[in-house]
């Protein structure tokens, strides 16, 4: 007489898991609009629609949660939020920013309590589906009518002007990082070959956006070499190879009396005389072997995140207030000059705008969180796909989303396992 019940419950277990793989992918469309001064993405407040209904679908799953473990890491990490907000004041624009961080808590709590370990085959779909799409998006984007474009038509300081692949997401970066997340979840695929499909597919759209991404590919690949011992030098040069191609621009490389041009300033950096003034040329190297070049506007926000934490460690500037408190001038890669912007970065952006009080917050909510729930075993290309999300982090501010913290709650596992996902 339980077969009913238990058909019923993975009936359910099953409805709220395509629910929550939908939430997943409409979490990765760009539709942006400013609000109160902030941009803010549709694409997000559409997945928060869908969670919500996967949550109504399978409460038993959400009451199955760890409650005291779950509250106290929830606790923990709103607090991380509020208290540096409390400390700063009661700015609209700033309380969307701690609003945005709530919610990207409840959205992890929300895949842990209906199992995100085994919702790994609907998100593995969904990740296939984005990939999918994209590429039709590539393939036929010359027959697209209207303001639509699959690609980013702008004059770039590293890329020139070639187009620069965006899919559904509104700009490169997070199409490149979103491409990265979905390696990670086609893992979960039974099929081989799929599996190879979805990794091409993700490294040639994460390329294709000629973003933070691409300069995390090397990282990533060498990730994979099986030898722990030559594995993680060989990451930690790759990264370190990544940071100087971000934060460094360089524009002629001198080799004894020869020369070769590597770059080329875009036009706005002369104007005015901005560019000498702000962001001034410098020559790196010896005699023999050396490069001229300057710092770019990430290198410019990486080192004002760290100066702006040192002058205000314990609280910071407030979330989401660090284009108007950590103020410095730079050209950014298109050559417009300004000096309000956001991080770019997560280790600085997150120093600056939580300080000490709101890292250890987060950081105590992470490791009570970690009491309730331990980690698969990853494969080495899941392992591989962290090391160029991790590498990407000196780069955007793309990684505490949906789409990853999806990708992160789909490896965490119980310690114990409740009756509804015994039953999935």
């Amino acid at each position: 007489m339980f077969e009913p019940i238990a058909y019923q419950a993975a009936a359910v277990t099953r409805l709220s898991q395509a629910l929550i793989a939908i939430a997943w992918f409409v979490a990765t469309i760009g539709v942006a609009f400013t609000h109160f001064g902030r941009a803010l993405n549709l694409g997000f407040v559409g997945a928060i629609v869908f969670g919500f209904a996967a949550a109504c679908t399978n409460s038993r799953g959400l009451a199955a949660l760890p409650t005291k473990v779950v509250v106290r890491a929830l606790g923990l990490g709103v607090l991380a939020f509020v208290i540096p907000a409390l400390a700063q004041g009661l700015g609209l624009r700033m309380w969307l920013s701690v609003g945005r961080g709530c919610l990207a808590l409840a959205w992890l709590t929300l895949f842990l309590g209906l199992g995100g370990e085994n919702a790994k085959p609907a998100l593995a779909w969904a990740a296939v589906a984005l990939l999918g799409v994209n590429l039709l998006l590539a393939i036929s984007n010359v027959w697209f009518w209207g303001g639509f474009d699959a690609f980013e038509h702008l004059q770039h300081e590293y890329a020139a002007g070639a187009p620069r692949f965006r899919g559904l997401a509104n700009t490169p970066a997070p199409a490149g990082v979103w491409a990265l997340a979905s390696v990670g979840l086609v893992e979960a695929l039974p099929q081989p070959r799929l599996r190879w499909v979805g990794r091409a597919l993700g490294l040639f759209e994460a390329c294709a956006s000629l973003s933070i991404a691409l300069l995390a590919i090397p990282a990533l690949l060498v990730a994979l070499v099986p030898q722990r011992w030559l594995r993680w030098p060989l990451v930690g040069c790759a990264t370190t190879l990544a940071a100087a191609v971000l934060y460094f621009q360089p524009l002629e490389l001198s080799a004894g009396r020869r020369s070769m041009a590597v770059s080329r300033e875009l036009p706005e950096y002369w104007s005015g005389g901005l560019g000498p003034t702000y962001m001034p040329q410098a020559t790196i190297g010896t005699p023999s072997l050396a490069v001229r070049g300057h710092v770019t506007a990430y290198g410019k926000l990486a080192f004002r995140g760290l100066t702006c934490f040192a002058e205000h460690p314990l609280f910071g500037v407030g979330p989401g207030r660090f284009r108007d408190a950590c103020r410095v001038m730079a050209m950014n890669t298109f050559g417009e000059w300004s000096d309000q912007r956001d991080s770019h970065n997560q280790l600085g952006g997150m120093l600056s705008e939580l300080g000490i009080i709101g890292l250890v917050l987060l950081s105590l909510a992470w490791f009570v969180g970690r009491e309730g729930y331990r980690f698969t075993a990853l494969t080495g290309w899941q392992r591989a796909v962290w090391v160029g999300l991790l590498v990407c982090s000196l780069g955007s501010e793309d990684l505490l989303t949906l789409p990853v913290l999806a990708l992160l709650a789909s490896q965490l596992a119980p310690r114990t396992p409740s009756p509804t996902q015994v039953i999935a």
